[in-house]
């Protein structure tokens, strides 16, 4: 009996029975359950009477038995745990406990309860992309969707609480007041300066209750925020605010501190599955759960039944530590066939059937698209010659992604003017004595640039070829021709651009629609920079401070060469083409490098294998897409951007701020009146790009922003474009519009009403 049991219970049993605790995060009993709690801060409680009877006959088996039986039951243990664990990380039970963090073990639900911001926190910080299976647990729990919502509403509060503190000064043409914002920066960054020193050396004798780190941490903070009000102040003549988008606003000071969604330690110590999950995720890889067998012969196979598709994804050896057939695959209901799951992706040509792994192939693309060379992935992942086909993969993709993005770059909509700069830079020379003269003629490999100033996702580049000068070794001056064909693809006529540039003949010779004013510096006479007065608003002719200057263009120029491999050539036709691929692949990496490279280089490799195009792409950009042309458009102003919308998508100015005053007044006042008789609205919930773009009677699509902003679906040029009066108008493909109607579900159609129908009918 339990009594007589607890009589006769030695000393050494009678003391591990009253250390001993279960801990309920670990599931398991801890012998010295006060040292455990200790170590982890686990919650532990007392053991119950059939807990102690087993650990009672597991003390009198190890003293009977010996340390050998003592060794093999805490083997049997570890496999144990390790086997939970694989499993949690495999499947997500219809109960999902936390496996990493302060709350490992508990529910969603206990997590809720106890520390209600913590998912929220996890899913801000991409927690979830790092770990698929947590993903998958708040997908099927429903929390994904709301959490995401609540991250991006948190973001731009953020951004909307540092633009209040730091509005900008109000313009003014005047030259003495641009003077007084200097004299301000400067003694604002000095008065930051010295309060720091005064409170290093000051504090100990005022007060003694701060201690040395907390001051510590007090003046660093201070000296920080001096040091950002002194930079903004510093660069509103140079960026003003209403230039600065938003990658600007949100990017980091350094590369290496920006936010990725993807690293290259996550994706290492992925185990095969999660990374196949997370290469789906990301668009690398199709799901091809349902599609038709391959195999010639299936079906002919006796013993065999079902439906000839590919079952879901399913996980081989465990023990397989690259992503392999043998590690994952899928399995034909069928014929019972493995099928690999890059099966028909070209991306992954010369990965698996015994070469490298497909895991080696995605750290490698993975390097070459944040810019880690060659000879590093070579020394890193102990790979031969094949890891040159991977890189040269990844830069015809960029190549094609960079070149789309170029030929859809807006520079100037709306009233208010933009700074934009313009140089060009030489990125190779060479000379040639002729035999009979003796004379020397040099040879110039010479790009253009153009760039906005807020805005580093406008970098526009184009090739001026091999320019000629003869016994001078000096490259030659911009043509007027070269610059007048260059403006005509880059800025529409209603741009409203403020030029910078240097003092080449070209820039002040050529005039344009769409630049409004030029300022120039000259560099012969050490001139590169100066203040000037710039037009603001090209409807009230307003003013402001202005800085000209190419010094972000010229600091452009740095970075790119900077990124480009030693030892090319531009001599010959090949040679140009290949150096014109890694400029192409430098300046795509440029255009990014405020954000996540690795998502955007995901959708630019689904939309390059679904067009399937393997070849090399030109250096010029290709003449057969869409172009927006001289089609309605309208800015932002006052905040109307649902009458934008509405104006745009129509492609024509139908409705004034006071007819949406009218609508909104009925529908509050609940008076039954239907809408125009030109449109009616239809909830889109899921909508294919062909039906929407082939349906006459379809005008467009309203898409609303989480109640913050609207923008629209327009169709122009047999294609559709997104138009946003805030940052202007970009053709999108099918899929482009499938990603929006994902973000955006709150997304209506707009059609006409049908000819002979009545109201009540549409």
């Amino acid at each position: 009996s339990p009594p007589n049991m607890e009589q006769a219970v030695p000393q050494p049993l009678a003391n591990l029975l009253s250390r001993a605790r279960y801990c309920s995060v670990c599931m398991v009993v801890k012998r010295e359950g006060h040292a455990h709690k200790y170590r982890t801060g686990h919650d532990l409680r007392l053991l119950t009477p059939e807990e102690k009877a087993n650990l009672s006959q597991r003390w009198r088996e190890e003293q009977e038995i010996g340390q050998e039986a003592k060794k093999r039951r805490l083997a049997e243990d570890r496999q144990e745990e390790m086997r939970r664990r694989r499993e949690a990380s495999q499947t997500v039970s219809q109960v999902f406990r936390m496996d990493f963090g302060k709350h490992r073990g508990l529910t969603l639900d206990e997590v809720d309860a106890v520390d209600s911001k913590y998912l929220g926190i996890m899913v801000q910080q991409n927690a979830h992309k790092a770990r698929p299976t947590l993903q998958r647990a708040l997908e099927q729990s429903g929390r994904l969707e709301s959490l995401l919502a609540d991250s991006k509403e948190a973001a731009q509060a953020a951004a909307r609480r540092v633009l209040e503190k730091h509005a900008e000064a109000l313009p003014t043409p005047l030259a003495p007041e641009v003077r007084k914002l200097r004299q301000i920066q400067v003694a604002e960054a000095s008065e930051g300066r010295k309060k720091g020193k005064q409170r290093q050396t000051a504090s100990r004798a005022v007060v003694t209750a701060p201690s040395d780190a907390d001051q510590r941490k007090a003046k660093d903070a201070a000296l920080e925020k001096n040091r950002r009000k002194a930079r903004l102040v510093a660069r509103l003549k140079y960026t003003a605010l209403h230039q600065r988008s938003t990658d600007y606003i949100n990017k980091s000071r350094q590369r290496s501190r920006a936010t990725l969604s993807r690293d290259f330690l996550t994706f290492a110590r992925m185990s095969p599955m999660e990374l196949a999950l997370a290469l789906i995720e990301d668009g690398l890889l199709q799901n091809l759960e349902g599609t038709r067998c391959t195999n010639p012969k299936c079906g002919e196979q006796k013993g065999f039944g079902g439906e000839s598709i590919l079952g879901p994804l399913r996980q081989g050896q465990k023990n397989e530590p690259n992503m392999t057939r043998r590690a994952v695959h899928y399995r034909c209901q069928c014929c019972r066939k493995r099928v690999t799951i890059s099966a028909g992706n070209p991306l992954f040509v010369g990965s698996g059937a015994g070469q490298h792994s497909m895991s080696l192939t995605i750290l490698a693309l993975w390097n070459c698209v944040e810019g880690i060379s060659i000879t590093h992935t070579v020394h890193q992942l102990a790979v031969d010659e094949k890891v040159v086909s991977w890189y040269r993969t990844a830069r015809q993709i960029m190549v094609w992604d960079i070149l789309r993005l170029q030929d859809v770059m807006i520079f100037g909509k709306g009233s208010e003017t933009i700074d934009v700069e313009a140089d060009e830079s030489q990125f190779q020379s060479w000379s040639i004595v002729n035999d009979s003269s003796g004379a020397r003629t040099y040879y110039w490999y010479v790009w253009l640039g153009v760039i906005q100033r807020g805005n580093p996702s406008n970098f526009y580049l184009e090739s001026l070829g091999v320019t000629v000068s003869h016994g001078e070794p000096r490259v030659p001056p911009l043509t007027a021709a070269a610059w007048r064909k260059t403006c005509e693809k880059v800025f529409d006529e209603d741009a409203n651009v403020v030029l910078m540039t240097d003092s080449a003949q070209a820039y002040a010779s050529v005039d344009v629609p769409g630049i409004v004013e030029k300022h120039t510096v000259n560099h012969s006479e050490h001139e590169f920079s100066r203040s000037v007065s710039v037009l603001q608003n090209v409807s009230t002719r307003e003013r402001r401070p202005g800085m000209a200057g190419t010094q972000l263009v010229d600091r452009e120029w740095g970075h790119l060469k900077d990124l480009l491999p030693h030892g090319l050539s531009a001599r010959t036709e090949e040679e140009r083409a290949r150096y014109a691929e890694y400029i192409r692949e430098a300046q795509w990496k440029r255009v990014l490098h405020t954000s996540d490279r690795w998502q955007r280089f995901c959708v630019a490799a689904r939309d390059y294998m679904q067009a399937d195009s393997r070849a090399v792409v030109p250096a010029d950009p290709p003449q057969d897409l869409p172009r927006w042309n001289d089609r309605y458009f309208e800015s932002q102003e006052a905040g109307r951007c649902g009458m934008h919308a509405l104006n745009n998508c129509l492609g024509q100015q139908l409705f004034a701020a006071e007819d949406l005053e009218t609508v909104a007044v009925a529908v509050v006042e609940e008076t039954g009146e239907d809408p125009s008789d030109h449109i009616v609205f239809q909830p889109v919930s899921a909508a294919a790009y062909d039906a929407v773009l082939g349906t006459e009677q379809i005008v467009g699509l309203l898409v609303n922003h989480d109640n913050t902003h609207w923008t629209c679906v327009a169709k122009h040029a047999d294609a559709l474009w997104h138009v946003d009066s805030l940052q202007g108008q970009r053709c999108i493909r099918q899929p482009d519009f499938e990603r929006l109607l994902q973000t955006f579900p709150s997304t209506f159609a707009i059609a006409r009403w049908p000819e002979g129908a009545e109201r009540n009918e549409a």
